[in-house]
């Protein structure tokens, strides 16, 4: 488990590995939160691997925004074993101006600063980011020497308030094999989910002209909206844009101001707005007005992300609404599972 200070790429990690066969090999790293859900989908790197314990280096291409409770993890094939190098080396806990920290050990629990506890990967390489409007550009390569394709240029990604709706616009300078984008929002700034699906604009996915695309978000949060893009090549791989927020209105009045996938499958996200601090009730009950779940919850003045499971939950519709502490009702939310 790591922390991000200050945006930073990691651009390559080494494993040590073997296999009780040689031969091809891949693994694509992979940053995901505590839940596990994945947030930034590395490079697919196949290379070749033998039957006796060797380092590897294994490109990474991820640029990750500030945060905490990040996840370092990889699917692989071709691999038997993957270990703890013996032999001391370092793992750059320290990054380039302090912009990345290990806050756990390879078991994601115990408190650890040594390499003997992170086992796996070693000797990130990593460079500071910036803060500019430019998605990361992960390069697709093929097997002819020096043959770099850039799938997507983002030249500009940027948001606008326009009354109650937030416009979201950007542009490509090129595009190749370009599937299309996911644009993303979140009430804070880390856990997102998909808004809308935009489909390249370019003959088959690839133009060498500047493209522009515009999404108009009609049902804004409450309080701050943040965006990013997931741009997907048709083959699958993705990387991410950096954020843009739009603040939101001063709140006034305690309220459920999103709920997200309706109708739901497992995981529902209720973003509760507040104008103070406070401690509230949330109910979900079934068209009869039976309690199917009840919740105490602390809140902040802004907007909070709750994230309910409601993988036992049989199908059926469900209302949803917050008791404050001094007795106050939100308006019902509709849920449809």
């Amino acid at each position: 488990r790591f922390t991000v200070n200050n945006t930073v790429t990691i651009n390559s990690v080494k494993i040590y590995a073997s296999n009780a066969t040689a031969g091809a090999a891949s693994m694509q790293i992979k940053i995901t939160d505590l839940t596990d859900a994945v947030l930034y989908t590395g490079i697919l790197h196949n290379f070749s691997v033998g039957t006796t314990l060797a380092e590897y280096t294994v490109p990474v291409g991820i640029t990750i925004p500030p945060g905490s409770n990040y996840k370092m993890v990889m699917t692989s094939t071709g691999i038997s074993a993957l270990v703890r190098e013996s032999g001391g080396v370092t793992f750059p806990y320290n990054s380039p101006s302090s912009s990345v920290s290990i806050t756990a050990g390879s078991n994601g629990v115990t408190t650890a600063q040594t390499t003997a506890s992170y086992y796996w990967f070693y000797a990130w390489v990593i460079s500071e980011g910036c803060n500019s409007t430019r998605t990361a550009v992960v390069a697709t390569v093929d097997n002819s020497p020096g043959c770099v394709t850039v799938p997507v240029t983002l030249s500009n990604f940027s948001g606008e308030k326009m009354g109650t709706t937030n416009k979201l616009i950007w542009t490509t300078a090129n595009e190749i094999n370009n599937d299309g984008f996911e644009l993303q929002r979140s009430a804070d700034g880390i856990n997102f989910s998909k808004l809308v699906y935009v489909a390249s604009k370019a003959f088959n996915g690839t133009s060498a002209q500047p493209i522009n695309y515009s999404f108009s978000d009609i049902k804004t949060l409450a309080g701050n909206n943040y965006y990013r893009l997931k741009q997907i090549d048709k083959d699958g791989r993705s990387t991410y844009s950096t954020i843009v927020l739009l603040k939101g209105n001063k709140v006034n009045t305690l309220s459920i101001s999103s709920v997200y996938p309706n109708p739901v499958i497992n995981k529902l996200n209720v973003v509760i707005t507040a104008p103070n601090n406070d401690f509230v009730t949330l109910i979900m009950t079934d068209i009869r007005g039976k309690i199917i779940l009840q919740k105490q919850l602390n809140i902040t003045i802004g907007d909070n992300l709750q994230v309910l499971n409601l993988d036992q939950i049989a199908k059926g519709t469900y209302l949803l609404k917050l008791i404050c502490s001094n007795g106050c009702e939100t308006s019902i939310e509709k849920i449809i599972k």
